[in-house]
């Protein structure tokens, strides 16, 4: 039997490769996302900061400040809004959706409901 986890995973990574594939994400927004995606797949969500997305994900020096440098904070407004512009237009069909929330480092996943099949099920329950 499958393990759902490891399936599920599977299907994140998938997803994330699918994002940094396409042209709407610049290399920094590639490493952002992919940085968040993979420290929360190894299970240290919790401990994301915008310390370790500077200076593990973009590369910042160990003296990065985040109190001052405010570089993690425009990439993430950025990452935010291209994530959004892919699931309006090419990430559509997309099978699971990588989000991540206003005031928070910590992606979300989520499966999205294929509302066709979803509205042909109902009426075709309601015909019975």
């Amino acid at each position: 039997m499958p393990n759902d986890n490891n399936d599920n995973k599977r299907l994140v990574l998938e997803e994330l490769r699918n994002i940094c594939e396409n042209p709407l994400f610049s290399e920094h927004l590639c490493k952002i996302i992919t940085y968040l995606v993979n420290e929360t797949l190894a299970g240290r969500a919790e401990s994301i900061k915008a310390y370790g997305i500077a200076t593990e994900a973009l590369g910042r020096r160990g003296d990065f400040d985040p109190g001052t440098d405010s570089i993690v904070r425009s990439q993430m407004y950025r990452l935010r809004s291209k994530l959004k512009d892919y699931y309006a237009g090419p990430g559509s069909a997309s099978k699971i959706v990588i989000d991540i929330p206003v005031n928070s480092y910590i992606p979300l996943f989520s499966a999205r409901v294929n509302e066709k099949t979803f509205d042909k099920d109902v009426t075709q329950s309601k015909k019975r």
